[in-house]
Formats: C-alpha cells, structure tokens, sequence
C-alpha cells in the first residue's frame, strides 16, 4: 500500500513537471480594465518552426546572380519583405538561412558540380550583405540535379516520342552517356534546353522563423465597496441613577458604530465618510 502511494506521489510529480516543462513562456506586456473584468495581456513565445522558400535562377553555365533575370526580381523583393518584416515585427525572430546551389544535369560532371557550389556561395554572400547578417551564420549545400528529375515535365509534355525519352532519361547510363544520347534527339533536346533545364539552373533560399503571438487573459473581479474601519465607542452621561437597594451611581454608557466605506480600484482609496447607529 505505502510504495502504491509512493508510486502515485511520484507519478504526479513527473506528470506536472512534464506539463509545465510544455507550458509556453509567457509575458506579461499590459493590463487594464473593461467593466467587471481584469484584462491581462500576455505575449506568449511560439517555438513552431514556420519555413519560407525562394528560388534564385542563373543563366546557363554562370554562377553570379542577376537581380533581372528569369523570375528573380519577384523573388528578391518576396525575400526583401521577410526580412523587413522580421526587422520591423519584433515576434518573428530568425531561426537559420540555408541555401542550396543547383545544377541541370547537363554538361560534364565535375562542372556542374563547381557550378552548383558557386552558386550556393554566392547567393549566401548576397544574402549576408543585403540584411547585414554573417555570412558564417548561413549554411550552405549543393546538387547537381540528376537526368531522371526531367522525367515528369517530359510526360506532361506534347512530345511525339515522350516515352522513349522518358525511358532514356530513367536509365542507369552514366549522365555523359544519357547527355549525348538526348542531343541527337532534335526536338526532344530543344524542348529540354527551352523549358526543362534552364529551371534547374538555380539556387534555394530556405528562410525558417518562429513568431510570437498576444493573448488576453479576462479575470472577472466588480468593483465592490468594503468597509475598512468599524469603530465602537463608549459615551458617557454625567446623569445619575440612585439605586434604591445599593445606593450606587451608575454612568448609561451609548454605543455608536461608525463605518467608513471604501470604493477601491487600481490603489485609489476614496472615503464615503461615516455614518452613525
């Protein structure tokens, strides 16, 4: 029975701990009053992680960003505004800033692999003197795409010979292989240079952020009137009552209760004066 109970007190113990340990930190930012009700306000920390992306997109064979090119001044100014918002809001805090350097898989390996690397270097140092961050503070990676990442946007394609390209993209043949093998395949290659790979030139800028949020807390507490001093006081009269049986002269003590009344609310004290009984 005793090491039951034991057991229980202790399980209890962990079970508040663990419910406290998930309790957000809150913070007490303003109060005020709104009829019967005291209103709390409270800025409570969020720890869910929120994850904004942007894509970045480079010419073919080149790794030095262009503010014009492709989609890119869409991007940046989507980019500028998170940034803004984070500087002006201060709920949103900054979490960590990654950016991934892609290369199309056309091309000789070891090329695109620099390509994909330079492109990622160059976007964080961007990225670090544009918001005065450190570049340091910025991770960064790298990938050359593979052959097989066309195979969707070749079958939704209007291709006569999809199919086969698809299968030939798919293979297992070293990508040089696979490269030579699509440039003898006219419009199949052309429609991969004009509306496949030219998107995979590119890097990715993964933004994460928590933001706080405000919540009120209403306390139901009226105002009241109390009574803070209550008094008895003797009164004494000089009139004297002859007692028959003891011959003794006794004071008639009168009794009053006087009662001063209070209307308290946010410390001020004020005195409805007293009354008598």
């Amino acid at each position: 029975m005793k090491r039951d109970l034991i057991f229980a007190a202790v399980s209890a113990i962990l079970l508040a701990s663990a419910a406290n340990a998930q309790q957000p930190e809150r913070t007490l930012v303003e109060v005020w009053r709104e009829g019967d009700y005291i209103v709390e306000r409270y800025i409570v920390e969020d720890n869910k992680p929120h994850k904004a992306e942007y894509e970045i997109h480079f010419a073919i064979n080149s790794s030095t960003p262009s503010d014009t090119f492709s989609d890119n001044t869409t991007e940046l100014k989507a980019l500028d505004a998170l940034f803004n918002d984070m500087k002006d809001n201060k709920m949103m805090h900054l979490k960590s800033i990654t950016v991934t350097g892609y290369a199309s898989p056309d091309g000789t390996t070891p090329k695109n692999e620099a390509l994909a690397k330079e492109r990622a270097e160059h976007i964080a140092t961007m990225i670090a003197e544009r918001y005065n961050l450190k570049e340091s503070n910025i991770t960064i990676s790298s990938n050359v795409e593979k052959w097989s990442a066309t195979a969707p946007a070749i079958e939704d394609s209007k291709l006569d010979n999809r199919g086969a390209i698809v299968r030939m993209v798919s293979s297992n043949e070293a990508p040089m292989v696979v490269d030579n093998r699509l440039k003898r395949e006219g419009e199949a290659w052309k429609y991969l240079t004009t509306d496949i790979l030219p998107d995979m030139r590119r890097a990715v800028v993964s933004v994460t952020y928590t933001e706080d949020h405000i919540t009120d807390k209403r306390v139901y507490s009226p105002e009241e009137i109390i009574i803070i001093e209550e008094v008895t006081e003797e009164k004494h009269h000089d009139k004297h009552h002859k007692d028959d049986n003891k011959g003794k002269h006794h004071k008639k003590h009168d009794r009053k209760r006087r009662h001063k009344m209070v209307d308290e609310w946010e410390g001020i004290i004020i005195d409805y004066g007293a009354s008598e009984n």
